[in-house]
């Protein structure tokens, strides 16, 4: 990163330096999705009332509410997860609850309904898994180099609004697009 001016941030420098760190989020998140998957009826038991919620907010609002809804609850655990990252368990806290709930989402849905899924979940899956590398980045530099903690923070959020913030406000406006067509 350029140390005159943050925002001159190269991305493509940036995410090859982070690459190893994602790999490991995917990782985790993949196992815990697969936990996701094989405790489904716990994990749905358990979440029934938020999954009711949910459903009530989704089939009760028009497109531009429900991409507003979309739109800022991911951009708040990506934001969350990045601000959180000095406090090391809260990125992994992220990285298995998500990967459990969408687990047991994957599990409960039809096939119709997964496939519906995955046009929003390229672009949401990437950047919040992002989101969860760069936190544990600011995590690791804050126990072990904590000279470099600005430089961490300020990389995660100018990749946050240049690239993870894109794609989630894509993401949702795919998802609130396709509920919105096909309720």
């Amino acid at each position: 990163m350029r140390k005159n001016n943050p925002w001159r941030l190269e991305l493509k420098e940036s995410l090859t330096h982070i690459m190893p760190l994602f790999w490991h989020v995917s990782f985790l998140f993949f196992c815990s999705l697969l936990l996701g998957i094989m405790f489904s009826s716990l994990t749905l038991t358990y979440l029934a009332p938020l999954f009711d919620n949910l459903k009530s907010v989704v089939s009760s609002q028009g497109f531009f509410p429900l991409f507003l809804f979309i739109f800022f609850n991911n951009a708040r655990v990506a934001f969350l997860s990045i601000l959180l990252g000095p406090s090391i368990i809260a990125p992994y806290l992220f990285i298995f609850t998500n990967g459990i709930i969408i687990g047991a989402v994957v599990r409960a849905a039809t096939p119709g309904t997964l496939f519906l899924l995955l046009p929003h979940g390229i672009f949401e899956l990437p950047a919040i898994l992002l989101s969860f590398a760069y936190a544990i980045k600011i995590g690791r530099a804050c126990l072990f180099h904590r000279n470099k903690l600005t430089d961490a923070y300020a990389e995660g959020f100018i990749v946050l609004v240049k690239l993870i913030l894109p794609l989630l406000l894509f993401a949702a406006l795919i998802e609130s697009f396709l509920i919105t067509v096909l309720r």
